[in-house]
């Protein structure tokens, strides 16, 4: 597999990449659905020209709580392990590239600005956004992803303590080759 951690938010700080027209990627983003699929989502997908998708399962931060809330019976459907799975497999089944990009989705603010003062908020919501990053890299492991981005969305995070956090999880609990895209 081949993890992607993308600089978007703060590429400002690092110098321009040129990227020639056969680096890109077709794809298309499948929204997670709230109950599970009538038919299988992925045909047709190839005849609109992707050759990948992304999927994009959401974990929650609450305004003013250090947590993050993932694979939780309230959520949509698609946005738990079951959901994520039976995705990917029907994107599998047809021949489709698969970028697995969880994101957190933070309540009544932008996702990039969630910071906390003091250490203790930092360390619970680390811990949550570790569970979470942790799981996502299980079944992207497990399926066979083509690729997991992670951390595009958190820029206040990413500017200060993401990086660090991210090595750590990837050098500690996991197999996954690290190639920076700025």
């Amino acid at each position: 597999m081949y993890l992607q951690l993308i600089c978007s938010c703060g590429s400002e700080i690092y110098p321009k990449i040129q990227r020639s027209a056969d680096t890109f990627i077709d794809g298309v983003t499948l929204v997670a659905p709230p109950e599970p699929f009538n038919a299988d989502p992925a045909v047709g997908l190839r005849e609109l020209g992707a050759d990948w998708v992304a999927i994009i399962p959401y974990g929650f931060t609450p305004a003013n709580e250090p947590m993050v809330y993932f694979n939780q019976s309230r959520q949509w459907w698609g946005e738990t392990k079951e959901g994520i799975v039976e995705t990917i497999r029907y994107c599998k089944n047809s021949q489709l590239k698969i970028m697995l990009k969880p994101q957190i989705w933070a309540h009544r603010m932008w996702s990039g600005d969630i910071f906390y003062d003091n250490e203790t908020d930092w360390s619970l919501w680390e811990t949550g956004y570790e569970d979470y990053v942790l799981q996502m890299a299980d079944i992207a492991d497990s399926m066979g992803v083509d690729i997991l981005c992670i951390g595009t969305e958190l820029k206040m995070y990413f500017m200060e303590k993401l990086p660090t956090l991210l090595i750590g999880i990837l050098i500690s609990h996991s197999p996954f080759g690290i190639n920076w895209i700025i």
